[in-house]
C-alpha cells in the first residue's frame, strides 16, 4: 500500500470526490504533521456527516471514526 503525503492536495480533491460522488480510499503517511491531520479529521466529520462513500485514513485517528468512515466506504 502506498501512502500520501501532506503535500497531497487534499481541499482540491476532496472538491472532486464531492462533486462527482466518487468512491475513494486514501491512506496518508505517519510522518504527516499535527495540522495535516486536524484538516484530514475535519474532512472526515464532513464525510461522516454527510454520508459520502470515502475512506480517507491517517496514523492515529481514532478508531470509532476509522469504523464510520469504513462503514460508509464499503455500502457502495
Amino acid at each position: 500500500m502506498r501512502t500520501l503525503s501532506e503535500d497531497f492536495d487534499i481541499d482540491t480533491f476532496y472538491s472532486f470526490i464531492k462533486k462527482n460522488n466518487t468512491r475513494i480510499s486514501l491512506c496518508f503517511s505517519h510522518t504527516i504533521s499535527e495540522a495535516y491531520k486536524n484538516h484530514l479529521e475535519a474532512i472526515i466529520d464532513e464525510i461522516i456527516e454527510a454520508k459520502n462513500h470515502a475512506y480517507i485514513y491517517f496514523h492515529g485517528l481514532e478508531d470509532t471514526k476509522n469504523n464510520k468512515m469504513w462503514d460508509l466506504f464499503n455500502k457502495r
